[in-house]
């Protein structure tokens, strides 16, 4: 899909694409070599700061082979940006010597290398970058390039070229389908970075309650998933005494105040429910985007309030 996405940005600039394969590795393998082997004469990794200057996109302009930064290095902050930038169809900047701003096609794709095995810290990112573990298995070709290998890569790139220009040509598609997005997604697991946050709501969600859950107070919650967590088998069974639970069955709904007190014990005044904060906005990031759960509006005790069910 990359390299088709890599040869249709040059007969169509501009193309929808936003596929970045990560290379995975200890440092030697080669692998920002590899990527530079693809077009060494327009492949730069000198790209520095993601979109903030009218240098990052000239340089866009002139090369085909893009490699990012060290992701792990990045801030949350900083990923946020990235994101938006890989997606750009076009650039808007003025060149030099010029007077005006104009818009300019992508031309571009870009690949990423690192040395780390965690480096992905947000969720929303992850459907754009693809890990690809290298050093896995003995290697049947060099990336190295001396006097005696130069001609067998540089044979091997242009046939591996050509042969994905007819793909293209036959109509590949170079959008990530369902069923990469499913072959992918075990190793961008793997690459995320551990996030505790995130930890202790799949714990809440993974948890069994009283078949009454939605009638029990938040303090009460609170106390059962505590009890849960801490594998307090005492205080589990009174509780499920004193609160006529029943068979316990698996959570079903939930909302973003019911995991801030319940799982955080933090206590939201509702007076000031309509105010942003970083807990909420973490926690709503998480959920959107957490497996077997989608958002929609809930039938709570009278109340129609914004939430999560499972799926």
């Amino acid at each position: 899909k990359w390299l088709a996405g890599a040869v249709k940005r040059v007969y169509q600039p501009g193309c929808k694409f936003e596929i970045v394969p990560i290379l995975e590795g200890k440092q030697g393998l080669g692998k920002s070599t590899a990527a530079r082997n693809l077009f060494p004469k327009k492949f730069s990794d000198s790209l520095k700061s993601m979109g903030k200057t009218d240098e990052d996109y000239k340089k866009l302009q002139g090369n085909w082979i893009m490699e990012l930064g060290e992701l792990s290095a990045m801030k949350k902050t900083e990923i946020e940006s990235a994101k938006s930038f890989i997606s750009a169809q076009s650039d808007s900047y003025r060149g030099s010597y010029s007077h005006y701003v104009y818009p300019h096609l992508r031309k571009c794709v870009f690949i990423g290398s690192t040395n780390q095995q965690d480096y992905l810290k947000d969720a929303t990112g992850e459907r754009r970058f693809f890990p690809i573990r290298c050093g896995v298995t003995k290697p049947t070709k060099t990336v190295w390039r001396n006097e005696e290998s130069v001609p067998k890569i540089d044979h091997d790139i242009h046939q591996i070229l050509a042969e994905v220009k007819t793909w293209v040509d036959a109509g590949e598609s170079v959008f990530a389908d369902d069923k990469l997005m499913q072959l992918a997604k075990p190793y961008q697991q793997e690459a995320e970075t551990v996030d505790p946050m995130k930890e202790a709501i799949e714990d809440f969600l993974n948890m069994k309650v009283p078949s009454n859950w939605e009638k029990l107070s938040l303090s009460l919650k609170a106390s059962f998933f505590h009890t849960h967590i801490d594998h307090n088998g005492d205080v589990a069974t009174w509780l499920q005494q004193h609160l006529d639970a029943g068979e316990l069955q698996p959570l079903q709904q939930t909302t973003t105040r019911e995991i801030m007190e319940v799982v955080f014990d933090k206590s939201v005044d509702r007076y000031l429910m309509g105010r942003t904060n970083s807990d909420a906005k973490r926690i709503k990031l998480i959920m959107d985007n957490m497996e077997g759960w989608q958002a929609q509006r809930l039938r709570v005790n009278g109340n129609r309030p914004h939430g999560y069910v499972r799926t």
